[in-house]
């Protein structure tokens, strides 16, 4: 090469510190993060495609200080819920505005792809966020999915395919002869509580226990002599039948995946083309959910001034579902949970053996008589396992997603774009009770049809202004948005099916319920945002927006919201300059005004008209139609509104050693809550602003590379934080369910009588109650009490909170040569779950079954010390709701496990590939926790429930690039 005069040169490339920048993706643009002066957590698709999830958000679980999942289910196709920093409403929405490639997104979120994905920045603060106003209060989640890459066409190919399973035990509950005993010992006691003697409490326990159970004997021995005047199964009984109702019920699913994208680009144009297909089987008959997905995405430069993109995504889901939640004796997960031990699935003759009808097939036992005219005390006229396979339960959603832009850079320093986006997605729903047996025999079966359509669009245009001038910086930012969302509703019932296998309404002789309606929403935004930088070493930005929203009244209507903030880069002074271990040290600050217009009804739905007195309809007299005033109007009624604070530490030392720390508050105001009115007005409440919550914490993430080497390297990765929530303004306490809400408390605090133990006298569970003197005044003092009605009017404390003390995960990436493994653990200490799962299982119940720790840790004598009171039927004050299942949240998890191997290049040459990645992944693989069968991901209120159990999901894929 000759260059001039010269043949030999040296060349010396220079790193670009702005290319190797992270870049933050902000509203309505992005910024480096040396220069962003707000709370953001960029999170890359290679950091969570190891979590085998139908929704992308399920895979940030573990990835971002301060953002919590709850309510997480093993429902294939499911979606948690997900709040950062804490809740900022008591009533109200507490969901983060979910941003996909600019423009706020409506769809169903596993409709999406996650290997579509480029990249997640999850917004936090004030200075992040104000600029989206109305809807930013509880942070913002920003999608980008992935553009083309370089001048060559690059295909990759990937499958993945496993099995699920229950990721976490049953409750240990007491086999068949433990429960004939249990049940005899609490038939025992009742009859001494009637005052029968010892002796007499025996025999009619001995003779009489089968028939409190519904006369199911899963013995070959008479009923009367099943279990002895000792209390124990007779030594000569042999089992007859052994149903277990959740081998029945469930199983492992299998799980199949497969993506292909094909992405590339020239000098002016790039693109990506994706298609997607996902099969997975629930661990329950009829449950499961089937994707399949495609996107594409072109960017342009039509002209060196005008550059154009479109991105259209199209995602259809099936999902077969529980026709039940709950305590519902058709939800498997209770039913199969709470069934006693001796109750068979299918019906028997008397030595045991199944029944079959005509066609050979099992006979259920429904619990009706059927059996020798035997009657189950528990879930009569039901069977979970037949109504879970003869129902059908199932949706069908078309999503279809598009956004575009045009571009126009002018007068060297402007850019004015404009975009327009729309999400529209129909669903039609069916759900169908058989007409042979359980709730809907009487009705010759029951079919409900629900179909809905949802679209919503936004237009904004934003022009964008950057200068530099010497070593200042400046940037503007301003445009105009508008949103639309309309929602279309349609549902109706109908009974009477003739014909078997049927299940469309069509098919039916009778409505039983019909309804529609029509909700619809806007949102008319302006907004602009400033930024200085000077010398890159001090930053200052701010952004103002002003929202008018539909649902308020047209005085309320708009509100403005903003932020300021700045960031000094020490590492660029001259005192840190010779600091050779210090690579970047940056502290930043915010401060600004956000609001929440996320209005709910009870039910957790939407509420668009939240000021408006509404009426209730549909109460029809014979042919005229009625209706009723629902509640009051209140058009002073306007935004939560959020202040929020942060203060943050960003820093990389020793070139391997990253991290941040901050400290943030945020108080938000003006709650929309139900406040009491006079009864003259005919209603107990009206919608308003009262009341205030604060929510402060620390977080802290530090990322570090322990080891690099040619052949071997480790990376380390810790995530902590801590969250407090204080009620700083209420108009008055209430109680919410299980908490008490005052000034000075949370929104977490559990509300219970306090558990004082056993009497070691007679095995009365006992109460603490508050001693009053003659005036009815509280004396301070307390005495226990086996009345627990007498400590619930008046004894109830406040008695610890469903809120972690902190909570966080720890990643392990470690390579050698061609091998990789990624292990990422999540924990969480302290705070306390209420366990009502355990607490129904340790009341002793004709027909439900019994927890092991009531079977071996009863009272029995007088004497004996322990926790757990007698066992007594019919005996109400034995196991009621107190502190005694409040239960210790803290877990230790492996939220996933990946091993994975990468061929080398000479072989994947020489197979005409560009690469090639075998591996085997799993997903909640392990949990300690305080109890077995205890999971700890409850919703807001601390309780345990009885949804669809998280699944464990093990998994080989391999991965091809061509």
């Amino acid at each position: 090469m000759v260059v001039g005069t010269q043949t030999d040169i040296n060349v010396i490339l220079e790193q670009d510190a702005e290319q190797l920048d992270e870049v933050v993706v902000i509203g309505y643009g992005t910024t480096e993060k040396t220069s962003f002066t707000g709370s953001a957590t960029m999170v890359n698709s290679e950091q969570v495609e190891n979590i085998q999830t139908a929704n992308p958000l399920a895979g940030l679980e573990g990835s971002v200080p301060g953002l919590q999942m709850t309510g997480t289910s093993g429902q294939p196709g499911s979606s948690p819920s997900i709040n950062v920093r804490g809740f900022s409403s008591i009533n109200q929405s507490n969901d983060p505005l979910i941003i996909v490639d600019g423009t706020p997104f409506d769809g169903q979120l596993n409709a999406i792809n996650p290997k579509d994905i480029e990249s997640f920045s999850v917004l936090k603060d004030a200075s992040g966020t104000a600029i989206y106003g109305s809807r930013a209060t509880n942070g913002i989640i920003m999608i980008t999915t992935k553009s083309g890459k370089g001048s060559q066409p690059k295909i990759n190919l990937s499958a993945r395919v496993g099995v699920t399973e229950r990721a976490f035990p049953e409750y240990d509950r007491v086999n068949a002869s433990q429960y004939y005993e249990g049940m005899w010992e609490g038939y025992k006691n009742r009859a001494l509580s009637n005052d029968a003697t010892d002796d007499e409490a025996r025999q009619l326990a001995s003779q009489n226990v089968v028939a409190e159970l519904g006369n199911y004997n899963a013995y070959n021995v008479a009923a009367d002599q099943l279990v002895g005047l000792d209390g124990k199964l007779n030594p000569n009984a042999q089992m007859l039948y052994n149903d277990d109702w959740q081998d029945e019920m469930f199983g492992t699913g299998l799980r199949h995946e497969y993506n292909l994208s094909m992405s590339g680009g020239g000098e002016k144009t790039d693109y990506f083309l994706s298609t997607g297909y996902l099969n997975e089987e629930g661990i329950v008959d009829n449950s499961g959910f089937e994707k399949l997905t495609a996107r594409l995405k072109v960017n342009t430069d039509v002209k060196p001034w005008l550059r154009m993109g479109a991105n259209i995504n199209y995602g259809y889901t099936e999902s077969a579902f529980m026709g039940a939640d709950g305590t519902a004796t058709s939800n498997p997960f209770y039913s199969t949970r709470m069934m006693g031990p001796i109750y068979p699935v299918y019906l028997r003759d008397e030595k045991g053996n199944y029944v079959h009808d005509d066609q050979g097939e099992r006979v259920y036992d429904y619990g009706a008589g059927e059996m020798n005219g035997w009657v189950r005390p528990y879930a009569a006229n039901s069977n979970v396992v037949a109504t879970t396979r003869l129902d059908y339960n199932k949706n069908r959603r078309h999503n279809i997603g598009a956004r575009g832009y045009v571009q126009v850079s002018f007068l060297n320093d402007f850019k004015f774009t404009s975009n327009i986006s729309t999400d529209i997605f129909n669903t039609s729903a069916i759900e169908n009770q058989n007409k042979n047996f359980g709730d809907a025999a009487s009705f010759n079966g029951r079919s409900t049809k629900t179909g809905s359509t949802a679209m919503s669009y936004t237009f904004n245009q934003v022009l964008t202004y950057q200068k530099k001038i010497g070593r200042h910086s400046v940037s503007g930012t301003v445009g105009h948005e508008a949103y639309k969302y309309q929602y279309d509703y349609l549902t109706s019932t109908r009974t009477g099916f003739s014909v078997p296998g049927m299940v469309e309404l069509g098919a039916a002789s009778s409505t039983e319920y019909a309804s529609s309606y029509f909700n619809e929403h806007a949102i008319e935004s302006y907004f602009g945002r400033a930024e200085y930088n000077f010398d890159n070493k001090y930053f200052v930005s701010g952004s103002v927006r002003a929202d008018g929203t539909s649902r308020f009244a047209e005085s309320s209507r708009w509100g403005n919201f903003w932020s300021i903030g700045a960031s000094w880069r020490l590492s660029e002074e001259e005192f840190l300059k010779d600091v050779s271990w210090v690579n970047e040290l940056k502290l930043r600050a915010s401060h600004g005004a956000l609001g929440n217009e996320g209005v709910l009804n009870v039910n957790g739905s939407q509420n668009y008209f939240p000021w408006q007195a509404l009426y209730d309809l549909g109460y029809a007299n014979n042919s005229l139609s009625g209706g009723y005033l629902g509640n009051l109007s209140n058009p002073s009624l306007q935004w939560e509104q959020n202040i929020s604070s942060n203060i943050g530490v960003d820093f990389t030392l020793l070139n391997r050693i990253n991290g941040t720390v901050e400290y943030y508050i945020r108080d938000s105001k003006d709650l929309i809550m139900d406040k009491p009115v006079a009864p003259s007005l005919g209603f107990d409440n009206v919608i308003s602003n009262i009341g205030a919550i604060r929510n402060k914490g620390v977080e802290i993430s530090v990322n570090a590379d322990v080891v690099q080497t040619k052949d071997f390297n480790w990376n380390l990765g810790v995530i902590w934080s801590k969250n407090i929530n204080e009620i700083i303004e209420l108009e008055s306490p209430f109680i919410d369910g299980n908490k008490y809400l005052k000034e000075g408390g949370s929104i977490f605090d559990f509300y219970y009588v306090e558990y004082a133990g056993v009497d070691p006298d007679n095995g009365d569970a006992l109460y603490y109650q508050k001693v009053k003197d003659d005036q009815g005044n509280l004396t301070g003092e307390r005495v226990k009490t086996n009345n627990y009605d007498d400590a619930l009017a008046d004894s109830r404390e406040v008695l610890g909170s469903s809120m972690p003390d902190f909570q966080g995960s720890i990643s392990n990436t470690i390579s050698y040569k061609g091998f990789d493994l990624s292990i990422l653990m999540t924990f969480s200490k302290g705070g306390l779950i209420y366990d009502a799962t355990y607490a129904r299982l340790m009341m002793p119940d004709q027909g439900s079954a019994m927890h092991q720790d009531l079977y071996d840790k009863a009272w029995r004598q007088p004497g004996d010390v322990t926790d757990v009171p007698r066992i007594e039927l019919d005996e109400n004050q034995i196991a009621r709701s107190s502190s005694r299942f409040l239960t210790d949240a803290s877990y230790f998890g492996i939220r996933n496990m990946t091993l994975g191997y990468n061929v080398p290049v000479n072989v994947v040459n020489k197979m005409k590939l560009g690469s090639m990645r075998a591996y085997v992944t799993a997903d909640n693989l392990w949990y300690s926790n305080e109890r077995q069968g205890l999971y700890i991901n409850p919703s807001r209120g601390g309780n345990t429930g009885y949804g669809y159990v998280p699944v464990r999901t093990v998994s080989f894929g391999l991965d091809l690039s061509f």
